[in-house]
């Protein structure tokens, strides 16, 4: 588990305060459970739907992380993101993730080279769809999600989350905590990998980085929705609003990295198609 160093702070010297935390975190794993299911399925209906038959497990996690509204960011989510994704490509495997075969891991690496800033980028777009769309359960202080993305050509993350939000007069001046707990899990396929081998890496960044540019912007105008759909008269409409607030701040920073990317990278598939056409035309001269 993490925990902003405020929350730390307070279970480290107040036992009552642990017994709170831990009596909020057991009353989420009924639905965390139904959600754990939910994610199984929709795992059997993607690789269905996409006529994937080898389809391979390479690594899975739990994350759960606490912090008081005030606090909230994407921030160590997204030092999540990133440590999965270097394992990928030979770092560490980091603390709560499981990956049960480095040579598959190398594989995928080998087959994925000079794509890890798409795939970190894309994963960080799946956990920010998957926050973008937390509906609200039976309770009304709990939301949850599941989703998934294909973070590059073959490599599939699915994701579930589950979100409370609550607060006591006896901690923080009766501050909301925001809880929030990851499941998530990647596969790869060869015969996706496959089908887009002959593709140039540049080609395949560019075509990766415009759907992402395009997701991100559809999952922009639903959050912005979302926020202004959100009942006043909720005990946690600022709460929910700040995290809303602060996703779509986050999303359309993202955005205008990813179009700066899209712009480089256009400006270097006109020079290597430039660059072919010269070294054609000095060849058909030679050849004559």
């Amino acid at each position: 588990m993490g925990s902003s160093n405020t929350i730390e702070q307070q279970k480290k010297e107040n036992e009552a305060f642990r017994d709170y935390v831990d009596e909020q975190t057991a009353s989420m794993q009924t639905i965390l459970k139904t959600k754990q299911d939910e994610l199984e399925k929709l795992k059997a209906k993607t690789f269905s739907e996409s006529h994937i038959t080898d389809q391979s497990f390479l690594f899975g996690g739990h994350y759960q992380h606490l912090e008081t509204m005030s606090e909230w960011s994407l921030k160590n989510v997204a030092k999540i993101v990133d440590a999965v994704g270097g394992a990928i490509f030979g770092g560490p495997i980091p603390k709560g993730t499981q990956a049960p075969s480095a040579d598959a891991l190398k594989g995928v690496a080998t087959s994925l080279a000079g794509m890890e800033g798409l795939i970190a980028e894309a994963a960080f777009a799946g956990v920010q769809a998957l926050l973008g769309g937390l509906t609200s359960t039976t309770s009304t202080s709990v939301m949850s999600n599941t989703t998934y993305k294909q973070v590059a050509p073959g490599l599939f993350l699915f994701m579930t989350t589950v979100s409370n939000k609550y607060s006591h007069s006896s901690f923080f001046d009766n501050e909301i905590i925001n809880e929030t707990i990851y499941v998530f899990s990647g596969y790869s396929s060869k015969q996706a990998m496959e089908a887009v081998a002959g593709m140039q890496v540049t080609q395949l960044l560019l075509n990766g980085y415009t759907e992402l540019a395009t997701a991100d912007a559809g999952l922009l105008v639903k959050v912005t929705d979302r926020l202004k759909q959100l009942d006043p008269t909720d005990p946690n409409f600022m709460a929910t609003y700040e995290q809303f607030n602060k996703l779509a701040d986050t999303i359309s920073g993202k955005i205008g990295q990813i179009k700066i990317k899209i712009d480089k990278l256009h400006t270097k598939v006109l020079a290597d198609s430039a660059m072919t056409r010269s070294s054609a035309r000095v060849a058909h001269m030679l050849a004559s």
